[in-house]
């Protein structure tokens, strides 16, 4: 690869205009400020949380992204619902959950057991569906 000379001036302003922690190099500032390329924007995006319990089945084919889940509490009359994510975990009322348990804790607002999660697509509870034991 080339290199070229820069003076400490042109160094000096690179530094002032750089991005900090986004654009580790002197080439990166050049790249965006000659080309309008965001080297940062750019990049694939890295994943920010390792996968939840439920990726595995979904790899397996058990379950679907997307997938709906609910459970009905019938005395108080409260149906509560979630929807698998790709990479595995439970999104209820915005929040992500890794587990089942305390998704549907979260919901009920007590310690349950969150693999009684209905799998709606099926209409069987998600410990069924996932074939655990």
């Amino acid at each position: 690869m080339p290199t070229i000379d820069i003076d400490d001036e042109l160094m000096a302003h690179l530094k002032k205009v750089a991005k900090p922690f986004e654009e580790p190099t002197p080439n990166d500032v050049l790249r965006r400020i000659v080309f309008g390329v965001d080297v940062v924007a750019a990049a694939p995006p890295v994943p920010l949380r390792r996968p939840g319990a439920l990726k595995q089945y979904l790899d397996a084919g058990l379950i679907k992204s997307g997938g709906v889940l609910s459970y009905t509490q019938p005395r108080k009359n409260m149906t509560y619902r979630a929807s698998i994510t790709p990479d595995g975990y439970i999104e209820v009322d915005g929040k992500a959950f890794k587990n089942p348990s305390p998704s549907l804790t979260h919901c009920t607002g007590s310690s349950i057991n969150g693999w009684l999660w209905t799998y709606e697509p099926e209409n069987t509870t998600l410990n069924k569906q996932c074939k655990r034991k």
